[in-house]
């Protein structure tokens, strides 16, 4: 919200359409600051998703083949909404949903695996977990289990280690603290705090690495399903086979 003089937060009318605000005035200084990259996001984006509506048809007949599906839909959804919000100044928000969707690409990962997996020295089937929502089907482990299973799921050398990384990278984004109050403010000296969105010159090559590495989310959620394809086929039809 760049309007700080014309609306008066405690008024609850100003409260509602605040709520409902476009942020128009915002999002076209991201789209004339970022609109390269932007497109480079919505062509993997795009790319990823012509992908997805065959890798759906797979994941259609079961249980485990179901979630595969839709942690991988989930995986594209948050990617998407991330930018949105990104491109609505929401840089900490946007943050946190790139995080889900690395869990998700994970959890694609450990759900389609045809076999157990060790977890806690025990060795599971990680789609079970997921149906009996247990404990160790948790997002926020996922990263840390693909990394303790990574020769077993077949990822090459160094693949659990970058997605966990990019999980690392958006820690911060995560919890109160000084980098949430930065995101909130004009980074120049004398800037402005806002509520809501802002556009913040300052922060522009912020948000160009923001934008790549979403698009990055969508190249490597088009490679799990090309991987996984595969996998998916020889899946049960019934949960119960």
């Amino acid at each position: 919200m760049n309007r700080l003089t014309t609306v008066d937060l405690s008024n609850p009318q100003d409260v509602v359409a605040e709520a409902f605000d476009s942020d128009e005035s915002v999002r076209l200084e991201f789209q004339n600051a970022v609109a390269a990259d932007a497109l480079t996001f919505a062509e993997a984006f795009a790319a990823a998703y012509k992908m997805f509506i065959d890798f759906q048809r797979e994941c259609e007949g079961g249980v485990q083949r179901g979630l595969v599906g839709a942690f991988i839909h989930g995986v594209l959804d948050d990617c998407l909404t991330s930018v949105k919000l990104l491109l609505s100044g929401k840089l900490g928000a946007s943050g946190n949903l790139a995080r889900q969707a690395v869990e998700g690409i994970c959890m694609a990962l450990l759900t389609a695996h045809p076999r157990t997996l060790l977890f806690k020295d025990q060795e599971c089937n990680y789609w079970k977990l997921v149906v009996d929502e247990d404990e160790r089907a948790e997002g926020n482990r996922a990263p840390y289990q693909v990394l303790a299973n990574e020769s077993r799921l077949g990822l090459s050398a160094g693949a659990a280690t970058q997605l966990k990384r990019n999980i690392d990278s958006h820690h911060a984004h995560s919890h109160a603290g000084r980098l949430a109050i930065a995101l909130r403010m004009d980074l120049a000296p004398g800037g402005k705090i806002y509520f809501g969105g802002h556009f913040d010159a300052e922060k522009l090559d912020g948000y160009r690495a923001e934008l790549r590495q979403r698009t990055a989310l969508c190249r490597w959620a088009l490679e799990v399903m090309q991987e996984l394809v595969g996998t998916v086929r020889t899946l049960p039809v019934d949960a119960s086979e």
